[in-house]
């Protein structure tokens, strides 16, 4: 992709294509950067969104900030535990990329559903929210495998 043509818009779409399956366009290796940003940006608001009305919440959870370190965690975990597997263009900064372009979803969490249904009801809801996040991200990452699989 030529430099001219690069912008917000294309990481924006290339999240999306993730999101759903797609592969990126080429501009996600030259443009690392810019990927990790926007999903680090959306890792932050889910993880403030996550305890933004809980009045037990830590400044550093209501901050977002366990959520940021999180995903530098959890994409070093997922890298060591697969290496062994050999992953065709398997790095952390990869790994890392793609971990923090699972976020956007997650926004789901800072819906305030106890707002307008019953407790046990937000429960359900949000346990739907859970459930579903949590699936769509294991796709995800058997996806990403699946790109990734030697001799692809």
């Amino acid at each position: 992709m030529a430099p001219s043509t690069f912008g917000i818009g294309t990481v924006v779409s290339d999240a999306l294509r993730v999101l759903s399956f797609r592969r990126p366009s080429p501009a996600i290796a030259a443009h690392w950067r810019a990927y990790l940003a926007l999903g680090l940006l959306f890792t932050w608001l889910a993880g403030v969104g996550r305890y933004w009305d809980n009045p037990r919440a830590l400044a550093w959870q209501q901050f977002g900030l366990g959520s940021l370190a999180y995903v530098f965690c959890l994409a070093l975990v997922l890298w060591l535990l697969l290496l062994p597997l050999k992953p065709k263009l398997w790095s952390y900064k990869n790994v890392l990329v793609f971990v923090t372009l699972t976020a956007p979803p997650a926004v789901l969490y800072a819906i305030p559903v106890e707002r307008f249904m019953s407790l046990a009801a937000a429960q359900a809801a949000n346990a739907w929210f859970l459930g579903v996040v949590a699936t769509w991200r294991v796709a995800l990452l058997f996806w990403f495998l699946r790109l990734n699989r030697p001799g692809k």
